[in-house]
């Protein structure tokens, strides 16, 4: 049943899975079978975006397994400052390969427990920073105790790299992608070397380093078309397609996009959907069809609007603000991109879309202001620039701290 369970997720068929592994649950007793259905609940409903009722399904595959895990809870790990956290790994940056595990555990159980705070941290990557950061450092926590040298604790290492990111420690960072891959690669596990190459392709693709992006994202697509899972393929493609899109190569990122749209509707995957969409605005507001744009932009906001996620949201209206910028609709720019920067501002959201919702936010002010200049009295003009220049101010200080 495991294997028709796991054929039903490659394939794509979460909803399928999902009664299978249900329909099994009331006749187990076995702590570690029970938590193996948990955590194939949850990966089918993260395939079809239902991220709340994942990480419920996710977190009762710990419990099963003697494991309590609560993301919000702050631990002695995401309370260390950061240069703790690199000194308390820095021997792996020696010779990783010689780390041997010192619990003395069933494997079965660690490498499952793995698995499940690998899969959290994807889930929380999209809407809770913090508790990514708890997330992954338990998972490497874990991992190098009771699995050493290992594919897991190779990928553990990639994750981590996105929390040194976010902490400005770049040349860190590099080292622990490079380091983590190579481990993937000794092990020989192609599937788990794919993720590792989508997390790395997505991580380039955050810093702007786009050629870089889609050299390890083509790798990682090759490999998971390799294993048969569809769904990691077609996850995978869309950000392959925003690199495309970020390099200026329009019509691969289209042809991607076109083809992500068709695969995620037939995998009800709402949020690589959305992106599709999403990239799909992009390419046309820079080609400069607009009506094309507007066209995805009336689809985007519909899947957007059942997603209730914020980086989608963000992504979709900072395009969306993008597009009316240049139709010269300032107002509307406006509106879109202070929703956007709200989102940001309340969830501490990271990466490329903050410093560009900003920007164009001034530039929709001053190009509105511009316009209307003529019409507005004088405390006007001056209420409205000095609106303008503290979000320049925010801006110039954010710069500032990404180039030290």
């Amino acid at each position: 049943m495991d294997s028709l369970i796991d054929l039903n997720l490659s394939a794509g068929n979460s909803a399928l899975a999902i009664d299978l592994a249900n329909s099994l649950l009331n006749y187990l007793d076995d702590p570690f079978t029970i938590a193996k259905l948990y955590y194939r609940i949850g990966v089918a409903y993260y395939r079809i975006s239902s991220y709340w009722q994942c990480e419920e399904y996710y977190l009762k595959a710990l419990e099963s397994l003697g494991v309590h895990f609560n993301p919000k809870a702050a631990s002695s790990l995401i309370k260390m400052p950061y240069q703790k956290v690199i000194l308390m790994f820095r021997r792996l940056t020696t010779d990783p390969s010689k780390i041997k595990p010192v619990e003395k555990g069933d494997p079965r159980d660690a490498k499952l427990i793995a698995k499940i705070f690998e899969s959290l941290c994807w889930t929380y990557a999209f809407f809770d920073p913090k508790a990514y950061d708890n997330c992954i450092l338990r998972m490497y926590n874990h991992v190098q105790k009771n699995l050493g040298a290992s594919a897991e604790l190779g990928l553990a290492m990639i994750g981590l790299s996105l929390y040194l990111t976010r902490r400005k420690k770049i040349r860190r960072a590099d080292e622990f992608e490079t380091l983590g891959l190579q481990m993937i690669r000794d092990t020989g596990d192609q599937y788990t070397l794919s993720k590792g190459l989508q997390l790395v392709g997505m991580h380039y693709q955050a810093r702007g380093e786009v050629f870089k992006s889609i050299k390890a994202l083509k790798e990682a697509c090759e490999g998971f078309e390799n294993v048969g899972d569809h769904w990691q393929l077609n996850n995978a493609d869309i950000y392959l397609a925003h690199s495309y899109q970020m390099a200026g190569q329009y019509e691969k990122a289209l042809a991607l996009c076109r083809d992500c749209e068709g695969t995620s509707i037939r995998l009800n995957d709402m949020f690589s959907l959305s992106m599709a969409y999403t990239y799909m605005m992009a390419c046309f507001i820079e080609s400069g069809d607009y009506a094309e744009a507007n066209s995805a932009a009336m689809r985007c906001e519909a899947v957007v609007e059942r997603l209730t996620l914020n980086y989608p949201t963000v992504s979709f209206l900072f395009e969306l603000g993008r597009l009316k910028l240049e139709e010269g609709k300032y107002a509307d720019a406006i509106t879109h991109l202070t929703r956007a920067k709200e989102l940001i501002d309340k969830h501490g959201l990271v990466g490329r879309y903050r410093e560009s919702v900003y920007a164009y936010l001034a530039i929709a002010l001053v190009k509105k202001l511009d316009r209307d200049r003529n019409s507005l009295t004088v405390t006007e003009i001056q209420n409205q620039e000095f609106a303008i220049s503290n979000l320049c101010d925010k801006i110039k200080k954010r710069g500032r701290r990404a180039s030290t």
